[in-house]
């Protein structure tokens, strides 16, 4: 299995879920912060997963555009799908939805929710104001859950290897 994990992270919960990801997966694993080097060439990969955090209900804008731009591209992939965020149950099955189009979470093979971090260090004043005030924390929290990305990279490679 040659991955690609393509992601963006503010604060760096996401990069986190994605290093432990490529620790967990067959194969060989390149990592992507597109935030920092630009998309490679997909052609070189027979599985793409893309995640990333989200903030105030939505995702990094940067990777829905590229979702966008290479949605005809990901619907031939072995694909995954992956979010951070503090919300849990239907909140969280909600802000994956609007995180990714209908027609790449129809395809993908693997989705998860990861949960997240409040890292109060890393936020500006104004994050760290409004979070103090909306999810009432006063620390820097994390709720990683590491037992998801086990389960996302099982799925996965379970999958990608039937085929």
């Amino acid at each position: 299995m040659n991955t690609a994990i393509l992601y963006m992270t503010q604060h760096g919960c996401t990069e986190k879920a994605a290093i432990e990801l490529a620790r967990l997966l067959p194969g060989k694993t390149e990592l992507f912060n597109l935030y920092k080097v630009p998309a490679p060439d997909l052609n070189q990969f027979d599985t793409v997963i893309i995640g990333g955090s989200i903030h105030f209900g939505r995702i990094q804008a940067g990777l829905q555009k590229f979702c966008n731009e290479h949605r005809g591209e990901l619907i031939y992939k072995n694909l995954g799908l992956f979010i951070c965020c503090m919300e849990t149950g239907k909140n969280a099955e909600a802000e994956f939805e609007n995180a990714f189009e209908e027609p790449l979470r129809r395809h993908a093979i693997a989705k998860g929710i990861f949960g997240g971090e409040f890292n109060l260090k890393k936020m500006t004043s104004f994050e760290r104001m409004v979070i103090r005030h909306i999810a009432s924390v006063r620390e820097s929290t994390s709720r990683v859950d590491t037992e998801a990305i086990q389960r996302f990279a099982k799925q996965l490679a379970s999958v990608a290897q039937a085929q």
